[in-house]
């Protein structure tokens, strides 16, 4: 849901293909891992930006059926 501009408070994520050992779903503080990165590092993505679109949804539609959308 990161494409939506009002993204909800909470989401789920819905497994399709479990390993047999391991795998958790762990939560990850990125400001954390930013300022653990080294100075240089934090230079050179610094200028990166990324834009999150839904598209034309066929992602979405193959794996949650077109009756959802």
């Amino acid at each position: 849901m990161s494409w939506d501009p009002h993204p909800p408070v909470y989401g789920t994520l819905r497994a399709i293909d479990i390993p047999s050992r391991g795998g958790d779903t762990l939560w990850a503080n990125m400001y954390a891992a930013y300022d653990a990165l080294s100075p240089v590092l934090q230079r050179v993505i610094a200028p990166l930006w990324a834009v999150h679109d839904m598209g034309n949804a066929t992602a979405f539609i193959t794996k949650a059926g077109a009756d959802l959308v």
